[in-house]
C-alpha cells in the first residue's frame, strides 16, 4: 500500500529544460563563431537574450530538483508510515494492566455511554463507549 505524491505528466519536464539548454548551449557556440567571424556585426542583443533563457531555465530545473527532492523525502517517509502501520495492524497487542493504572489518574463515568479519562501527565479524554 502506497500513495504517489508526484504528477505523471511533470516528470518529463526537466528533460525538455535539460534538452532546450542543450540548444541554447548549440546556438550560443554558433553565434561565438559567428561572432569572430564578423566581429563588426551587433551580436550583443542576442547573447543578452540567449544567456538571460538559459539562466531562467537552469533556475527552473533547480527548483524542480528541489522539488523532486522533497517529494522524494515525503515519499520516504510515508512508505514508512505505512511499513509500520502494516507492522502493528499484524502483530498482537500485549495489554499491560499495571502500565494503565500507572499513566491514569482518574476515570470518571459521564453517562451511560460516556467516559472521562485523566492521566498523570495532564491529557484528559472523553471517550464514546
Amino acid at each position: 500500500m502506497g500513495i504517489a505524491l508526484t504528477d505523471a505528466n511533470s516528470s518529463d519536464e526537466p528533460y525538455a529544460i535539460q534538452a532546450r539548454i542543450a540548444a541554447l548551449d548549440r546556438e550560443l557556440d554558433g553565434l561565438y563563431l559567428t561572432q569572430r567571424k564578423d566581429p563588426q556585426g551587433d551580436y550583443e542583443g542576442r547573447f543578452e537574450a540567449l544567456y538571460g533563457e538559459k539562466g531562467e531555465l537552469k533556475k527552473r530545473l533547480a527548483e524542480i530538483k528541489a522539488n523532486t527532492d522533497h517529494i522524494g523525502a515525503e515519499q520516504a517517509r510515508l512508505d514508512e508510515l505505512f511499513t509500520v502501520t502494516d507492522g502493528i495492524r499484524n502483530s498482537p497487542l500485549e495489554w499491560s494492566e499495571i502500565g494503565m493504572r500507572q499513566a491514569m489518574e482518574r476515570v470518571r463515568v459521564l453517562g451511560k455511554d460516556r467516559v472521562s479519562v485523566k492521566f498523570r501527565y495532564g491529557d484528559e479524554v472523553e471517550v464514546t463507549l
